[in-house]
């Protein structure tokens, strides 16, 4: 992108000053450092795409303590405070996330809820952790090189809405997927700012 944009403005500073001969030198030194860019650019395009060309998903049941009665209550989303020296915003159609990243770890907002039916007559907590990497080991390895937390008192849960990966790991496009299961004839009272976690819920009154 870069020497087409030198070219042009050399050509526009060129008919300011009135300047007529045009230096061969410059349009070869031009299209060689073109082609070089052009080849690093392919290269590295196809380097990190083969870094995220396979992907896995693992799924772990999360301890849950059972609520004294019968709702258990998602009051609070746990955010990232730290101090943060690089701060990147990505949006999409279908996901945005925050990436903060101090001296030894990066966090990512790559975390989304859903609540859905038990079987049992328990509260559940499942968490699926997806990742890339450059076969099905090595994106296997990246599901689990995360932190993610989350706290609960007695009928009280809160969930963080990021996760960080672990020093001298790398980002694979992780990403954590939580489902919470509701016993029948239970109930879960969300909370002002589950918003930060939650998308939809498929319910029978069709209620967003």
């Amino acid at each position: 992108i870069g020497i087409p944009l030198l070219l042009i403005l050399y050509r526009v500073l060129r008919y300011l000053f009135n300047i007529q001969k045009e230096p061969k030198k410059v349009r070869t030194t031009a299209g060689i450092l073109w082609i070089i860019g052009f080849i690093l650019v392919a290269f590295t395009a196809v380097s990190v795409s083969k870094n995220f060309g396979s992907k896995q998903t693992t799924a772990v049941a999360i301890p849950l303590q059972q609520p004294k009665g019968d709702t258990l209550y998602l009051n609070d989303v746990l955010v990232n405070e730290s101090a943060s020296e690089i701060f990147i915003g990505v949006s999409g159609t279908n996901n945005s996330f925050n990436i903060v990243s101090n001296q030894d770890t990066a966090s990512l907002t790559m975390v989304d809820l859903d609540i859905v039916r038990a079987d049992g007559n328990e509260f559940e907590l499942v968490q699926e952790v997806t990742s890339r990497g450059s076969s099905k080991q090595d994106a296997l390895l990246g599901t689990k090189e995360l932190q993610y937390k989350i706290s609960q008192t007695d009928s009280s849960l809160s969930l963080a809405n990021y996760y960080s990966i672990l020093p001298n790991k790398k980002f694979r496009g992780q990403s954590i997927h939580l489902k919470l299961k509701v016993p029948n004839g239970k109930s879960v009272y969300l909370g002002n700012n589950l918003n930060l976690l939650l998308n939809d819920i498929k319910n029978t009154t069709n209620m967003y």
